[in-house]
């Protein structure tokens, strides 16, 4: 994955989380890490386990807050996705090259 598009990941993912306030914001990445291992900067190199914490952490509410980061991504692309509400996390990532580094 080239570096940009990392950051850009990052930076999506920090808004989205965002929206539950800073502590909410902080709590879930703590939990990520210490049950899945997985810290922050590691989450674009894996997005299905990052997936996956934010539907146990949430349950249905994960899907809200995926949402909410596919929104982000489009905004700092400058791009419009056509149904992203119908397409999962980490394809929705993928397809818009993110993680082939296409973007």
């Amino acid at each position: 994955m080239r570096s940009e598009n990392y950051g850009i990941i990052i930076e999506a993912i920090d808004e989205g989380l965002s929206i539950m306030g800073v502590k909410s914001k902080e709590i879930v990445y703590f939990f990520v890490e210490k049950e899945y291992g997985l810290k922050r900067e590691d989450i674009p190199n894996n997005l299905q386990k990052f997936h996956e914490s934010l539907y146990k952490i949430f349950g249905f509410g994960g899907f809200v807050i995926e949402k909410g980061i596919m929104s982000f991504l489009e905004k700092k692309l400058d791009v419009v996705f056509p149904k992203a509400g119908d397409k999962d996390f980490v394809k929705y990532v993928g397809e818009l090259g993110m993680i082939k580094g296409e973007v």
